[in-house]
Parts: structure tokens; C-alpha cells; sequence
């Protein structure tokens, strides 16, 4: 007996180390193939020992039935069986909580809710090539999807190795996220959360919002690139689900009624007379306008702003405080802090970086039908001069504001007209209401600054602002602030190996071990 004893030991222990030396080195390098043959191997050797000492492990399981008060080896092994299933059950039942600084390991609040109002399946196909890095961090995103809504599946593909599969989806090259609900199909570029949300909003909104950009007027340009271009934020725009496209209205006389919003980006000479009464008239006819000006900028608007109780300011804005400071671009590009409760600046979780930014002044009292709301102004108090050599004197000093909304209903006549002219049937009018968004910085959308700070989650708020798409708010990600505890993704996997599997592989290892001990003494 004792000879079958050592014969079976040099098996068992070997085994377990090799299985468990294998899963951490495959949480570490999941790319290699070596790991995995490691874990394989000894999980081999533990089935060998299992099978030559089945006689042992069938004695233990009698013993474990008959005695009323198990002996140490069989109170260790039920110990090591309740850690392993409290560890399971944790995992699968408790909601998981996430320490990292960076939200690593958790969706933002905005796609949290999206996944929890879903009404139908979505499924999410990702294909990517195996082993990559987008590989490992596609698995991960798809796993945080799929835990937090049961309608939802996802697949990730290897369209190397399921060419038929990649196929029938439409797939030429790896890369690619597709995401299908019914017959609505969007295709993902970029494996962030924000990307993967839009896409399924995209699926579920169906038609896609359109917006129009005014050209004509030295705005920049629409289609051309460099630091000046807006060329980076129509592509995020087409990525949200919304469609720009340029609009001379010199040439068409009136707002087109097929858009849902109409754009007016830093122009530097004023619009024709013909042109402001054509904007007038579409937004006062339940339509909606987004105006984002430079100090300097004249935009033939002022005037009709000014019957709303809105003002352009004069002079460029100079911030010598902490929060610029720290931006690290200069006085002249002063940092901008949201409105925590306004819809837009809500999901903001860093400061808006602007460049040469003039302020708005809103008047009171204002009809209490029109709805005015300063929803973005510098960190604090700052200087505003005539020019930026900062000649003379500041104009002024105080905090200014640089963002500014306004909204008042629409007669219903009007508003059922605009939507009966755009194809609409008797209906009730969708947009009883006209929505302006104004913003004394046009440098914040351009290429050059679009990807500085919140710049980019501020544009395509406003935008989803004006085309009453809210759902699209908020999904920017959470921060937490800094905490002591710093754990990557490496890291997380070795802990979840170590808990899950090597405690309760080390306490059964060490109860079967008393256990032949004992038997051996008592033979």
C-alpha cells in the first residue's frame, strides 16, 4: 500500500503545480502557446494520479458518508469545496465592484442604462485576429456587454480561421465589430466603449440624424484636413449616427426641410441679409441652430440673438488659474468646466480645452416661456482683453460664460407645417420646440484641439442636444478619482486565478496528503 502511495504522490504534486504554474502564465502572456501546454500537462498528470489512486479517492468518499465528524483531511476538503463555490457564486451573483482609477473594468454609467432599456436581442460580432492585442481587449469589452444585459450576445471571430463566418457577415479584414438587431446592421471601427454604445443605438434609432454645416463664409473647411479642419469631428459625427453635410443657403434660398439641425462654425465674414432671414425663419419654426464664434467673429446674427436676450461679448478671454495651468496650453486657452446638471456638459468628466474663447452675456428677466441656460464657463475668474497682446487694461474681470442654450415652444401651426413639409402625415408636430446652442470658441471643434481634454464628448453632445438625440448623452467614461489600489489586467487575472483555483487546489493538496498520512499510519 505504501508503495502505490509514493508511486501516486510524485504524480499528483507535480500535476498541480504544473496546472497552476500554467494558468499564471497564461493570465500573464495569453498570446504564447507554451502556457497552455504547460496547464495541459498537468492537468494530465492529475487525471493520471486520479485514475492509478481511484480506489484511495473512492475510500475517502465512504469515509466522508459514514463518520458523523470527519477527521481533518475531510473538514479541509470541504473547506477548499466552499471557498471554490463562494467564489463562483460571488462572481455570478454579487455586482461586481471596480477599483481601478480608470473604470477599467466596468461600462460607464450612459451605456449601463442604454443595455437596460433594451427592448429587443442585440448581437455583437467581432472580428479580429487571434493572437493580437485587440484580440484580448475585444474579449474583454464584449464580456463587460454581456454581463450587464441578458439580451445581448456576443461572438468574438477569428476571420482567418471562420473565413465562412466572416463571410456571411459582410467581413473582408479583421478589425471590424459588427452589431445586428433584426435587420439593422452598424459596422465599429474603433474597440472603445463609446464606439461599441453609438453602434448599438445606431442599430436600435433607426433612420440616422442629418445636420447641415454652413458654408460660404470662411468657416472651415468641410472636407479638407490639417489643424484648422473639421474633418475629425464629422467622422465622430458619422460614428454617432448623425450626417453632415455642406450647405450654401445663398444657393438653396431656404433651410432644406429633410435636416434635423443646421451648423454655423466659426464663419469670418457676416451672412447675407438674405441668409440670416432664412435662419431666422427655420428656427423660429421649430428648427435648430448650433453657433460656435471666435472674438472678432461677425456673424450678421447678433442682432436677431439679441431680441432672445442673448449677447455676443467682445474681447478674448486670458486665465492665469490653477485649472489652465494645469491644462498646460497657454493663458489664452482657458479651461472650461460644464453644468453637472445641464444634459450636455452631465457626462463630462474633464475640463473643455477652448483657444482664444470670447464670452456670452444672457439678460434678465426674459419671458418666462424662453428657456435660457449657461451650460459652460471658465474654472473661475479671468481677464478679458480687446486683443490678445493684451493691450491696455482688461475689459473685464469675472467668469465668464461660453456656453449657452436657449429653447421656447413653437406655435403648433408653425411647428406642424415645418413637419408636414418634410414629408410628415396628420401627425402631431415632433418638434414643438426651437433649440439654439451657442459657444463663444470655435477652436474646440477643429482637429487641432477636438481630441484635447472633453472637446470631443462636448461636440457631439451639443449636436445630440439639437437633434433630441439625449440617449447619446453621458456616454462618456467614468473617472474615479486616484485611489491607493492600482490593479491592471494582468493583475486582476492572477488574483482570480490565485483565489478561485490555487487556494482551494492548495487546501485539497494539503487535506489528501494528512489523509494518506493517516492511512498509511493506521495500515
Amino acid at each position: 500500500m505504501a508503495r502505490g502511495r509514493s508511486a501516486t504522490l510524485p504524480l499528483f504534486l507535480p500535476g498541480l503545480l504544473l496546472l497552476l504554474l500554467g494558468l499564471f502564465w497564461a493570465s500573464v502572456d495569453s498570446t504564447g502557446y507554451l502556457p497552455r501546454f504547460v496547464a495541459v500537462a498537468g492537468g494530465l498528470l492529475l487525471a493520471l494520479a486520479a485514475i492509478r489512486n481511484a480506489r484511495e479517492i473512492r475510500f475517502l468518499l465512504v469515509q466522508v458518508r459514514e463518520h458523523a465528524e470527519p477527521g481533518p483531511a475531510t473538514t479541509l476538503l470541504l473547506l477548499a469545496l466552499v471557498l471554490a463555490l463562494g467564489a463562483v457564486a460571488a462572481e455570478r451573483l454579487l455586482a461586481p465592484v471596480d477599483l481601478t482609477a480608470e473604470r477599467f473594468n466596468s461600462l460607464a454609467r450612459g451605456s449601463r442604462q442604454v443595455l437596460a432599456a433594451l427592448e429587443r436581442p442585440v448581437r455583437l460580432e467581432a472580428f479580429y485576429a487571434d493572437p493580437s492585442p485587440q484580440w484580448d481587449l475585444a474579449r474583454r469589452m464584449l464580456a463587460l456587454y454581456e454581463r450587464e444585459s441578458r439580451r445581448l450576445q456576443a461572438d468574438l471571430i477569428d476571420p482567418d480561421r471562420e473565413p465562412a463566418r466572416a463571410r456571411e457577415a459582410g467581413i473582408e479584414r479583421s478589425g471590424v465589430l459588427v452589431v445586428t438587431s433584426g435587420e439593422a446592421r452598424a459596422e465599429v471601427t474603433q474597440l472603445t466603449e463609446e464606439a461599441i454604445t453609438q453602434g448599438i443605438l445606431r442599430v436600435l434609432a433607426g433612420r440616422p440624424r442629418r445636420v447641415a454645416v454652413l458654408q460660404g463664409h470662411g468657416e472651415p473647411s468641410f472636407v479638407a484636413g490639417g489643424e484648422a479642419g473639421i474633418t475629425a469631428w464629422m467622422q465622430a459625427l458619422r460614428e454617432a449616427n448623425v450626417l453632415a453635410a455642406p450647405l450654401t443657403l445663398l444657393q438653396t434660398g431656404e433651410m432644406p426641410t429633410d435636416y434635423d439641425a443646421l451648423l454655423i462654425v466659426h464663419p469670418t465674414t457676416p451672412l447675407y441679409p438674405s441668409e440670416t432671414t432664412a435662419v431666422r425663419r427655420y428656427v423660429e419654426g421649430g428648427g435648430r441652430l448650433g453657433l460656435w464664434v471666435e472674438p472678432g467673429d461677425s456673424t450678421g446674427l447678433e442682432p436677431w440673438l439679441d431680441v432672445y436676450y442673448l449677447q455676443l461679448l467682445p474681447g478674448f478671454i486670458h486665465d492665469r488659474g490653477r485649472a489652465t495651468a494645469g491644462v498646460g496650453v497657454g493663458p489664452w486657452a482657458p479651461a472650461l468646466v460644464g453644468d453637472p446638471q445641464h444634459p450636455i456638459t452631465a457626462g463630462l468628466r474633464s475640463f473643455v480645452v477652448a483657444s482664444g474663447a470670447r464670452g456670452l452675456a444672457v439678460e434678465s428677466p426674459h419671458p418666462i416661456d424662453l428657456v435660457i441656460e449657461p451650460f459652460l464657463k471658465t474654472a473661475g475668474r479671468v481677464e478679458v482683453y480687446p486683443t490678445p497682446e493684451r493691450a491696455g487694461d482688461p475689459v473685464r474681470r469675472q467668469i465668464e460664460n461660453v456656453g449657452v442654450v436657449l429653447e421656447w415652444p413653437v406655435p403648433v401651426g408653425e411647428a406642424w407645417d415645418r413637419e408636414r413639409a418634410a414629408g410628415g402625415e396628420d401627425l402631431p408636430p415632433l418638434k414643438p420646440k426651437a433649440r439654439i446652442a451657442v459657444l463663444g470658441d470655435a477652436a474646440l471643434v477643429t482637429n487641432r484641439f477636438l481630441g484635447t481634454g472633453a472637446n470631443r464628448d462636448l461636440a457631439l453632445a451639443v449636436v445630440h442636444w439639437l437633434t433630441e438625440q439625449e440617449r447619446y448623452l453621458g456616454l462618456a467614461r467614468e473617472r474615479a478619482r486616484p485611489a491607493r489600489l492600482r490593479v491592471d489586467l494582468r493583475g486582476l487575472r492572477v488574483l482570480l486565478y490565485v483565489v478561485e483555483f490555487g487556494l482551494p487546489a492548495l487546501l485539497a493538496a494539503l487535506g489528501l496528503l494528512v489523509w494518506l498520512r493517516r492511512r498509511g499510519t493506521g495500515g
